[in-house]
């Protein structure tokens, strides 16, 4: 009689271990199922910028209502509680037919010093209203390297939310 609750002690702390594993397992699945906490943790890992719609939302917003006014060169220094929101800490503004404007906001830049001048190579998030669906390249003011900017070619690499773009560098126009 002895042996019988010391024979059911190790099925009991086998049966526990089973139980904490799956509590661990399902608390890593709903995290990972959550919107954007998934994505947010692989753009950091990559050294980008995460996608943040509410706050570029609000730098979108304040850019059409004129309180955010970019440069002749369509630049835009973002205020200083904002600047963590891009990699440089400005905006690229593009006017669009119709009054619309397209607004790049860079992720990750790199700038590499090559003969003949400097080439950047970044990724971004492109907020571009009610993009045509067959349309693989968007020109957009966008940097260059160095204090240069000017028109490019940008290639949509997914949709991020309504109006919101991945991007990347295509090639430049002369």
């Amino acid at each position: 009689m002895e042996n019988a609750p010391q024979s059911h002690l190790p099925r009991r702390r086998v049966r526990a271990r089973r139980i904490i594993v799956l509590i661990v397992l399902l608390a890593v699945c709903v995290w990972v199922l959550l919107p954007g906490s998934f994505a947010r943790i692989v753009t950091r890992m990559r050294g980008e910028r995460p996608f943040l719609q509410a706050k570029f939302a609000a730098v979108v917003f304040d850019i059409q209502r004129g309180e955010l006014v970019p440069n002749s060169h369509g630049i835009a220094t973002l205020r200083d509680d904002r600047t963590e929101f891009t990699a440089d800490g400005r905006v690229y503004v593009t006017k669009l037919s119709g009054g619309r404007i397209a607004i790049l906001f860079v992720a990750k830049k790199r700038t590499f010093d090559v003969v003949g001048g400097w080439v950047l190579l970044f990724t971004g998030y492109l907020y571009y209203p009610a993009l045509p669906g067959d349309r693989e390249e968007i020109i957009v003011t966008q940097p260059f390297g160095g204090s240069e900017v000017g028109p490019a070619a940008v290639a949509v690499k997914g949709c991020v939310a309504k109006d919101w773009y991945y991007v990347v560098p295509v090639r430049r126009l002369q």
